[in-house]
């Protein structure tokens, strides 16, 4: 390939991953709560190790963060609009602006993510309006402007979520001032201040001399790398001879951060509730990668398996992380050989300088090609299964592969072209040659991922309008922004443990065909493979039987909950063993 041609591959791959980072970021209404959340955490984190929680709880408390997310949003319209202008009486006389003005002269960051700002969009709608009202020719422009007017208003709000805690810093320094870092025993001027405001969680506009190439590549790839210099920065000073050491309050931030979790898992697996279906602890039906990101709050008055989560911040959930498996182990609901792999994988995830992944592979996959990788291997960024798997030599088509959680839309279509090219419930249809049997599933992961976060919440409001007009319940992580902040045990739950343990029993079946002896827990895992295989004939034969309905008839539902029967019964078996 020429350089020039190298050139142009590198600068395509660049836009697109601009472009689903913009959608999963920028562009997306239910990112900035959860964002801002995590954000906010994350400052916090940073200025309790540099300058002790006292400072932190000024700078962060709400009145300071409500103003200046008040202050951001009213400057950014007005920018937008291009109506900003510094000198005009209602910003030189209100004191909030003329301190953003001082903020935003000194170089303080006002956009997010390097995805530019668009100007003068009321302006532009209005004038074609007025211009082509109402010719049909000129349609695509109007709807344009309209879309555009709405991106910018969605831009405004994010912009300012994503900047208010930078604000607040800068506020803080210049009422009640921060100790330079330049000039002994002197206070950070406004130049400093912004300096400081940029790097107090990422710093988007440093980049290196690889961040194109990287970011091209690895969506956010240059935050994940300014988010690791600025943890270790944020705990480690460095003195006058580059000799680096702890900051003050930064080994009783640690040493709080590892005990709070630690006795947190104790406490939510001891009085989260046990779910009688298959007597497993609620706390043990959480997914791993929720525990990862976020601290978890089980609710301990009705031990339902319900729970509050709050976005954990960016690097120190390596921490919580430490304390969560400390707790999860003395209270039994995690075993010894399980804790390096957690922890390995919430280091990847954590410090890896071009995203985190599920293992190796899947971490140095570029972000363009990533959900091609993930249909592949039947694995998600969560490490979790897209579509069912076939048992044995079964050979039923792929449109019959998609859990249940699939828009039943999706699933229509894709039993059409499979149908209308030959094919049935049994055997995937052909044309010239070509298996025309799609998984649903693998439609809905590639759509999901080329429309970012607004894809993702399209599909969660079409998948809760299905389940209103069928009268079915709507589950809590269907339902946009409440999902990010709650949790409810769900009916895949049981399924989701059953595979996971099905899987560990038949690595240890290979092992013993293989020859090789079991000690330990290989023992008790081996001693559960004819459980295993009773389970998985049951699970196959009440399969079959449930293709001859039609889904969501009351027969096909009824198997479901025969499937689901056998997978729960097979899970109290699992826990009679390991907790005997």
């Amino acid at each position: 390939m020429s350089p020039s041609n190298k050139h142009a591959l590198v600068e395509f791959l660049g836009k697109m991953t601009m472009f689903i980072g913009g959608m999963i970021t920028r562009w997306n209404p239910a990112f900035s709560v959860p964002n801002f959340v995590r954000d906010t955490s994350t400052a916090s984190m940073h200025i309790t190790s540099e300058y002790g929680a006292k400072v932190a709880s000024e700078m962060f408390l709400r009145p300071s963060l409500i103003s200046s997310l008040k202050t951001l949003m009213k400057a950014n319209k007005a920018i937008s609009d291009g109506t900003y202008d510094a000198e005009l009486p209602e910003f030189s006389s209100d004191p909030d602006m003329v301190m953003f003005e001082r903020y935003r002269a000194s170089g303080a960051p006002v956009t997010f993510l390097d995805l530019g700002k668009m100007r003068g969009l009321e302006d532009w709608f209005k004038e074609i309006h007025q211009s082509y009202s109402p010719p049909q020719m000129n349609q695509l422009q109007f709807w344009k402007g309209r879309v555009s007017t709405i991106r910018t208003y969605i831009e405004n709000f994010n912009d300012a979520f994503e900047n208010a805690t930078r604000f607040a810093y800068f506020k803080y320094g210049i009422e009640k001032g921060l100790p330079s870092k330049l000039v002994e025993g002197e206070n950070m001027d406004e130049q400093e201040l912004a300096m400081g405001a940029k790097n107090l969680t990422v710093n988007f506009e440093q980049k290196g001399t690889v961040g194109a190439s990287l970011n091209s590549l690895f969506m956010f790839a240059n935050a994940n790398i300014q988010s690791n210099v600025r943890l270790f920065d944020a705990l480690f000073s460095r003195d006058k001879a580059g000799k680096r050491s702890f900051q003050s309050h930064a080994k009783g931030l640690i040493a709080s951060v590892v005990t709070l979790h630690a006795a947190m898992a104790i406490m939510n697996a001891a009085i989260g509730g046990i779910d009688p279906d298959d007597d497993e602890p609620y706390w043990s039906k959480i997914p791993d990668w929720d525990k990862r990101a976020n601290l978890i709050l089980m609710n301990w008055m009705g031990q339902d398996g319900k729970a509050i989560k709050i976005p954990l911040p960016y690097g120190y959930n390596i921490f919580s992380a430490i304390g969560n498996m400390f707790g999860e182990v003395w209270a039994g609901t995690k075993r010894g050989e399980e804790v390096a792999p957690f922890l390995f994988e919430t280091a990847l995830q954590a410090f890896s300088p071009i995203g985190g992944g599920t293992d190796l592979t899947d971490m140095i996959t570029p972000t363009v090609v990533k959900p091609l990788f993930e249909i592949r291997n039947n694995r998600d960024w969560k490490g979790s299964a897209i579509y069912k798997n076939r048992y044995g030599d079964e050979m039923i088509p792929d449109s019959e592969l998609a859990f249940d959680s699939v828009s039943k839309r999706t699933q229509a279509v894709t039993d059409w072209l499979n149908e209308a090219t030959g094919g049935n419930r049994d055997r995937p249809g052909s044309l010239l040659g070509v298996d025309t049997s799609i998984n649903p599933a693998s439609i809905e992961h590639l759509a999901q991922f080329l429309g970012g976060g607004i894809g993702k919440e399209l599909f969660r409001a079409f998948k809760i309008a299905e389940n209103i007009s069928e009268g079915e319940e709507v589950a809590v992580g269907d339902i946009p922004l409440l999902r990010r902040f709650a949790l409810a045990p769900t009916k895949y739950a049981a399924a989701s443990l059953y595979r996971e343990r099905r899987d560990k029993i038949e690595v240890v079946e290979r092992m013993r065909e293989s020859g090789i002896s079991l000690t330990g827990e290989d023992k008790q895992l081996y001693s559960l493979s004819t459980a295993r295989k009773s389970a998985e004939n049951s699970i196959k034969k009440i399969r079959q039987q449930r293709k001859r309905h039609q889904r969501g008839s009351e027969e096909y539902k009824k198997a479901e909950e025969r499937e689901r029967s056998v997978q729960n019964a097979f899970n109290k078996r699992w826990n009679r063993v390991f907790k005997a």
